[in-house]
C-alpha cells in the first residue's frame, strides 16, 4: 500500500512529466513564431533612410542596427524606386554567406552583416561615417546629409570567398544599380 510519500512522489513525476509535455509541445511553436518572416528592412535611396517597423537600435551616432532573434537575411532584393508595384525586381539569395554593401557615390556608407552570440540570429548595421551621423528616432533613420547622399548606384561584396550569386558573375563584387539611378533595397528575413 502506498504511503502519502509515495503518492506525492507520483504526484510530483506526474507534474513534471505534464510540464515536460505541454514544454515540448510549446517550444517549437514560440520558435517558429519568433522565425517568421515579418517586414523587411528597407533602405531607400535619395537620401539615404533606413527603415524597418520593429524598430532600429541606435548604437553610436554613426551605427544602427536591425536584428531579429533566430532569424538571418536570406535575401537582398532591388528594385527601381520609381516602379510601379509588382514591377520586376531582382533578388539575390545571401542565405549562408558573409556580406558588405558599399555606396559607390558616398563612401561613408556601408551596410553589413552582424553575427550574434549563440547564433541567435545575424543583424544588418548601417554605417554613417559623414560628421552629422544618423537622424532619427524609433523605426526610421537618415544618413545626414540628406543632399548629395546615395546608396546607388553600390557594391555587395561577399566576404566569405565565394563569387557574387548573379548568374555569370566571375567575382565576388555584385554592382547594385537601377535604370533611374534610385533603388529600393529591402532586405527579407526568414
Amino acid at each position: 500500500m502506498p504511503t502519502n510519500h509515495t503518492r506525492m512522489s507520483l504526484q510530483t513525476k506526474l507534474l513534471i512529466s505534464g510540464g515536460a509535455i505541454v514544454l515540448l509541445i510549446a517550444a517549437p511553436i514560440l520558435y517558429l513564431k519568433l522565425r517568421a518572416a515579418g517586414p523587411p528592412i528597407e533602405v531607400g535611396d535619395g537620401s539615404i533612410t533606413f527603415q524597418y517597423p520593429d524598430g532600429i537600435d541606435k548604437k553610436s551616432n554613426h551605427q544602427i542596427e536591425v536584428s531579429k532573434v533566430f532569424s538571418k537575411v536570406r535575401t537582398i532584393s532591388i528594385s527601381d524606386y520609381n516602379s510601379l508595384p509588382g514591377a520586376p525586381h531582382q533578388d539575390i539569395d545571401v542565405d549562408g554567406r558573409e556580406w558588405v554593401l558599399t555606396s559607390n557615390d558616398t563612401p561613408q556608407f556601408m551596410i553589413t552583416l552582424r553575427s550574434h552570440a549563440v547564433d541567435t540570429g545575424k543583424g544588418v548595421g548601417g554605417t554613417c561615417a559623414s560628421p552629422a551621423g544618423w537622424v532619427g528616432t524609433g523605426s526610421s533613420y537618415t544618413c545626414v546629409p540628406t543632399v548629395g547622399t546615395k546608396l546607388t548606384p553600390a557594391t555587395l561584396t561577399f566576404t566569405d570567398g565565394d563569387l557574387c550569386p548573379i548568374p555569370g558573375s566571375k567575382s565576388p563584387s555584385c554592382p547594385i544599380d537601377c535604370s533611374s539611378k534610385k533603388c529600393d533595397v529591402r532586405f527579407y528575413y526568414k
